[in-house]
């Protein structure tokens, strides 16, 4: 009897341990692999690309006038019938995909396939608007995004086709929304494919207030250099290379530390003493050669925006033709029919002329015979 118990007690163990290597730390919805617009479920590079169509986190029925599957013609030869390049889906106005998942980050990627058309329209005509909210307020990741001037800006270092634009989203309740919107008034917007998957845990780590030489993560240092360009600071204030480098924010002495992860592992840079216990995340690199990529970065903002302005400038003359075109041919019918008009009134004239002979004769003609009967009616009598 004790050797069954304790088979027993060896099965529920082996149950409970089976059961918790194959349950992931998230839950198994987090992963997502979808083909936009494609109409079945494919498989490429070990990897299962799920369609769109009926599904549970994209309301098409709701929201069916919003998109439509977008017909793909002009493909690469060794991109047609892969995944993400498969399929295509083109936004009017805005729509949202509702993610089923678990709290946590999430890393979320693009899929834009620039050497194709779509519905018959150029990619260079498309710009997006992407909103994400993933419990904790909707804000914004693309805003007038055009994968065609991307992929011409960057064609000549990475000549694919296939564009990916990744993101890491902090959510907090268990949905993920994504939320498409074609940027200009009449436009369109498009995507191929989107990836959403679990940040594993410990993956970044975290400042330590402690200690001066500490950790910086890939999206502290996003975070904290966007906030650097939005706040219009410069290097032109600040001694690169001294130790008295102060913080442009609060003014104190800032600390010198290192990047210990990610790509930039080794690099020094000069952080807020306060951080992360206040929100003052004043940051600079201790090189001077990623002051030349700062301002790489902010002449490349301002090339891709002159491009954007000059394509929907380009489109705004496109449309204005064609309503030249279209008022032109109105007033040529407005012509056309002034003179139908004018015909039929001369047909109208000569009815007129013609027909009142002919009621005269008619009435003559009536009082004839009237005298007649009277005549006969007065011999009778």
């Amino acid at each position: 009897m004790l050797n069954l118990l304790q088979s027993f007690s060896y099965i529920i163990s082996l149950i409970t341990l089976t059961a918790l290597l194959i349950t992931p730390s998230s839950c198994k919805t987090n992963n997502y692999l979808i083909n936009c617009g494609s109409p079945t479920t494919t498989s490429a590079d070990n990897k299962t690309w799920y369609t769109d169509e009926d599904s549970t986190f994209a309301p098409l029925t709701a929201n069916k006038d919003a998109t439509k599957v977008a017909h793909v013609t002009n493909e690469d030869p060794s991109y047609s019938g892969k995944p993400p390049c498969s399929g295509a889906r083109i936004f009017h106005s805005p729509f949202t995909y509702s993610f089923p998942i678990s709290p946590g980050p999430k890393i979320v990627r693009l899929y834009f396939y620039t050497s194709a058309t779509y519905d018959n329209t150029s990619v260079d005509n498309f710009f997006l608007t992407l909103k994400a909210d993933g419990g904790n307020g909707s804000f914004t990741l693309l805003g007038n995004y055009s994968a065609y001037l991307h992929q011409q800006f960057f064609k000549n270092s990475f000549p694919d086709p296939v564009i990916g634009k990744e993101f890491l989203v902090m959510a907090t309740s268990s949905r993920l929304k994504l939320t498409f919107s074609p940027t200009l008034t009449g436009s369109l917007a498009f995507v191929n494919g989107i990836e959403i998957a679990a940040v594993p845990d410990n993956l970044y780590d975290y400042f330590n207030p402690q200690s001066s030489d500490e950790t910086l993560s890939s999206n502290s240092m996003a975070a904290r250099r966007s906030n650097s360009y939005a706040s219009g600071s410069s290097s032109s204030n600040i001694r690169v290379g001294n130790a008295q480098v102060r913080c442009n924010n609060c003014g104190k002495k800032t600390l010198i530390k290192i990047v210990r992860k990610g790509p930039n592992f080794g690099m020094k840079f000069y952080g807020c003493p306060m951080w992360p216990d206040t929100q003052c995340d004043f940051f600079k690199w201790v090189n001077e050669h990623t002051d030349v990529e700062e301002y790489q970065f902010k002449l490349l903002e301002k090339d891709t925006i002159i491009c954007e302005l000059e394509v929907e400038q380009n489109f705004r003359d496109e449309k204005i033709k064609k309503l030249q075109l279209k008022k032109a041919k109105l007033e040529e019918e407005l012509k056309e029919m002034k003179k139908e008009v004018i015909e039929m009134r001369i047909e109208l004239e000569k009815l007129k002329k013609t027909s009142a002979p002919s009621r005269i004769q008619a009435a003559q003609g009536l009082m004839h015979h009237r005298s007649d009967i009277d005549l006969a009616l007065v011999a009778g009598t």
